[in-house]
């Protein structure tokens, strides 16, 4: 994988250092598991399975009737809402419903205007 574990599990890359990069609240950090292939850490290994996924491309989740691939079990069960019709997300104003959560939040703005 090209990737020296000693040192990218030390902290912040030398090339990153250089250029100055500002790196998230990630490091340093007791007990933490580390990315194989940038300075990202978490204290959850869940979070760098799906974090490790953006690096290596794989989308193990994969729609039945589509066949389009998600890396993110979250993303796939909302798309999945495409295929069913599902809509959750429902204005209490108007009993408009939505896939997503930030687009019923975009729709109340209009019944604030009003």
């Amino acid at each position: 994988d090209g990737v020296d574990s000693k040192n990218s599990k030390a902290g912040p890359s030398s090339l990153i250092d250089e250029l100055g990069v500002q790196q998230p609240n990630t490091w340093p950090r007791k007990e933490a598991h580390w990315c194989r292939f940038c300075p990202y850490s978490s204290r959850n290994a869940f979070n760098i399975t799906r974090h490790e996924r953006g690096h290596t491309g794989e989308k193990p989740f994969r729609c039945d009737t589509c066949q389009k691939a998600f890396s993110d079990r979250t993303n796939f069960a909302r798309h999945r809402r495409v295929h069913t019709g599902e809509r959750p997300h429902q204005c209490r104003t108007c009993g408009k419903a939505f896939v997503k959560g930030c687009h019923l939040l975009k729709h109340e703005r209009i019944h604030k205007v009003e």
